[in-house]
């Protein structure tokens, strides 16, 4: 007779252990259950804001590149070659603020529809000038005129140094130049040219690569200049690209040849390096 009431004692007390929010066992079950679901979902969330930031980071760069009246350049996603990459470290380096710039963008709006493919990853400073114009770097798939069948066309992914010149009191009056090269030009010693530049001087300017720390450019008089080289590029001011009075010709010379040091002084010109 006293089987029952002690059975349904026991089925009681058990029960009430089980399910009683206030058990201490129960409150452990609930957190070994539910814990693993709370720490999947903050690794999911922590996965989602890691992939968000990698998306931001390699998110491609769309800045005006040309205007209505030169025309518009088109842009490319696709990577800069490996070869320009070895041979200029300024292309290696993370793409800063600077390279997105005030100053660079102003180049960029004033550059013509013969630049084809820009990619907009490779745009570098490589010289900010007093004026607050920009000397900009930029790889491209190809250059060319597609209205014009006399004017070269370089398709061998080139590099394109734009020089940029203040032509006027306002930024529609800037102008630029493009001058576009192939890596085996630079290796050659032949990535170079003359701009005027917005100091209503002629520049010789050109691209080199890593190991050059100095170019030397020389002249027909025997003189010679040397400037220091900053971001793969070297600009020497020639002087005033002003007519002199009673001549037909521009009052500067231009260098007849480079040389090539490396930081020890070491001469690492290549074998052919003239100015044509």
């Amino acid at each position: 007779m006293t089987v029952l009431p002690n059975l349904e004692r026991l089925l009681t007390e058990t029960a009430e252990r089980r399910w009683s929010p206030h058990s201490t066992e129960d409150r452990d079950r609930r957190w070994r259950r539910t814990a693993p679901r709370r720490r999947t979902a903050a690794l999911a969330l922590v996965a989602c804001l890691a992939s968000g930031t990698a998306l931001a980071a390699t998110r491609l760069w769309s800045p005006e590149l040309g205007n209505d009246v030169a025309g518009r350049p088109t842009t490319s996603g696709s990577s800069v070659p490996a070869e320009q990459l070895t041979l200029l470290g300024v292309l290696r380096r993370e793409q800063t603020t600077a390279d997105r710039g005030s100053q660079v963008q102003r180049t960029l709006k004033i550059i013509g529809s013969q630049l084809h493919g820009i990619r907009t990853s490779s745009i570098r400073a490589l010289e900010i000038l007093p004026d607050g114009l920009a000397v900009t770097l930029v790889s491209s798939t190809r250059f060319g005129d597609d209205q014009s069948t006399t004017d070269a066309q370089i398709s061998d992914n080139p590099l394109c140094v734009l020089y940029p010149a203040r032509t006027g009191l306002h930024d529609a009056d800037d102008s630029a130049s493009g001058s576009c090269y192939t890596t085996a030009e630079i290796r050659a010693g032949r990535a170079h040219a003359a701009s005027r530049g917005s100091d209503g001087a002629m520049h010789a300017h050109g691209l080199v690569p890593d190991e050059v720390s100095t170019v030397t450019a020389q002249f027909h008089d025997g003189r010679t200049v040397s400037a220091r080289v900053r971001n793969n590029l070297f600009d020497i001011r020639l002087g005033s690209s002003k007519f002199a009075a009673g001549d037909k010709s521009p009052a500067v010379q231009f260098p007849v040849s480079y040389r090539w040091t490396n930081a020890s002084g070491r001469d690492v010109s290549p074998a052919s390096h003239d100015s044509g």
